[in-house]
């Protein structure tokens, strides 16, 4: 919409040139000179419009409004609400609860205004099943789940192998520690989609947390042909191996992680795992490393290895 009145100047200027100029420099700097001065003119009135994206499709939405314009701009409103968010739970850890309390009212407006935004998307066209799964998610990240759930079952209803739904409410469910409803939608969305590969991670955390260390291996090393250096995923595989007492498989999938990213709670596991293992200089090193990079030790397991 916006490049329409820029082409309508670039035929004027060819015919203008064609018409009067004809290798006349005079002539055709006559006819080039307000050309140019009308697109430094209209450069300048679009300069607002073009500043981010945000204001690209605040002006699709003025002039030419539609559901995928509303889709993406609360697609925007959710980002920048998880940025402030984010920001929040920093303040929070440095005792500015004044600070975060107004980073997270900033947030939910933005959250509210996402909803409003994907809302309109939906009256637009109300087969969007992006639209109404992406409502829910803005639910979910203001923990109205039965909100949630009824967007992320309407999706599926207007697209019912919409794996993406699928696997949203078995995180959901996971989040309520409904574990088999979880682990029911988490098979859903794979069976429809056998290489999306967020669901195995998904259904892995499942696994680990109702003590099924073997199937969130499973799970993981599956995510691992899609994702291979994840550091995450190699760590919590290690973590599964430590839980299960193979210990040097742990360390094998812990070391992996801690040479892509030296990250504490990596260094925390594996402190564990050469506990296990009796070599407790090895552990007391690697837990003063979390230590000393911001993360708390239990007590015990401290004093356990003479640390203070």
């Amino acid at each position: 919409y916006t490049y329409v009145p820029y082409i309508g100047l670039f035929f004027i200027a060819g015919h203008l040139l064609s018409l009067f100029a004809k290798g006349n420099m005079v002539k055709a700097y006559s006819v080039l000179a307000p050309i140019a001065l009308i697109f430094c003119v209209l450069s300048f009135l679009q300069a607002r419009t073009w500043k981010s994206g945000e204001t690209l499709w605040d002006n699709v939405i003025r002039n030419q409004p539609c559901s995928r314009a509303y889709s993406a701009r609360a697609t925007l409103f959710r980002r920048d609400a998880g940025k402030l968010k984010e920001e929040a739970g920093q303040l929070m850890d440095q005792k500015r609860t004044q600070e975060a309390n107004q980073k997270n009212e900033e947030a939910n407006r933005n959250f509210r205004k996402a909803i409003e935004y994907y809302t309109h998307a939906v009256r637009l066209n109300a087969i969007d099943q992006e639209s109404y799964n992406n409502r829910a998610n803005i639910y979910m990240d203001m923990n109205k789940f039965d909100s949630a759930l009824i967007d992320y079952r309407e999706s599926i209803r207007i697209k019912p192998d919409y794996y993406v739904a699928m696997d949203n409410i078995g995180a959901m469910y996971a989040r309520k520690s409904m574990f088999d409803s979880a682990l029911y939608y988490f098979g859903k969305a794979i069976a429809v989609k056998p290489d999306y590969k967020p669901v195995y991670n998904n259904r892995a955390i499942v696994y680990l947390n109702t003590n099924r260390f073997q199937e969130a291996i499973k799970d993981w090393q599956t995510y691992l042909i899609y994702d291979r250096d994840n550091p995450d995923i190699l760590n919590s595989i290690g973590e599964c191996y430590r839980k299960l007492g193979q210990n040097q498989d742990a360390l094998k999938y812990i070391n992996m992680a801690i040479g892509i990213e030296r990250n504490a709670y990596y260094f925390l596991n594996r402190s564990y795992t050469y506990k296990n293992l009796n070599n407790i200089e090895a552990a007391r090193n690697d837990a003063m490393t979390a230590k000393n990079a911001g993360l708390g030790l239990d007590p015990a397991y401290a004093a356990s290895l003479g640390i203070q």
